[in-house]
């Protein structure tokens, strides 16, 4: 792999496998219902920092030193969330900000900006909400019937979180680089 081949990377938390299964037969559930194309091109997580580039050797370093002094940690939603990017909104689950969860992407945020270029200000930690995002990438509007289809939903979850991972946009999909588990005590 190349940089040139990504379009963006984003250091993130992929969610758990009960979790990660719910969004992904939700996903399924969407693209039968929407005709949308989701499992093919995305992968259920938040995220902690997105840039065009890092410096991939010191952010390996930096991430795995940082996954061997974290302790697993339990996230929550309770609320369905949306806003409009473009033209289109994407719908989310916000995650609650509890003060594990804030103080890791504290830390997190001035270590990985200072090894980035082209850095996504929406998760700086003045506007950063983590979020699971349930329809990334819709091509049209459809929230009036989204709306009723998620809100069938029970999207109160409790969910551990035990990783700190990679991801590679391509432009088309995202890949996972690596995962890194939370070693610390």
């Amino acid at each position: 792999m190349t940089e040139k081949e990504a379009v963006c990377y984003g250091v993130v938390s992929l969610l758990d496998g009960e979790h990660q299964a719910e969004v992904l037969r939700l996903w399924e559930e969407l693209e039968r219902e929407f005709g949308l194309k989701l499992r093919e091109t995305h992968i259920p997580h938040f995220t902690y920092h997105s840039a065009e580039r890092y410096d991939l050797e010191r952010l390996e370093q930096m991430l795995g030193r940082r996954a061997a002094e974290t302790a697993p940690f339990t996230a929550r939603s309770m609320i369905l969330g949306a806003i409009r990017a473009e033209d289109v909104p994407i719908f989310f689950l916000p995650l609650v900000r509890t003060r594990t969860l804030t103080e890791l992407h504290e830390a997190l945020w001035p270590e990985l900006s200072a090894i980035a270029t082209e850095i996504f200000e929406r998760y700086s930690p003045e506007v950063w909400i983590a979020a699971v995002a349930l329809t990334p990438d819709l091509e049209r509007d459809i929230s009036s019937e989204l709306v009723r289809f998620l809100l069938d939903r029970d999207l109160a979850w409790e969910m551990p979180i035990d990783n700190l991972s990679l991801l590679r946009d391509t432009g088309t999909r995202q890949v996972l680089e690596y995962r890194l588990e939370f070693r610390g005590g």
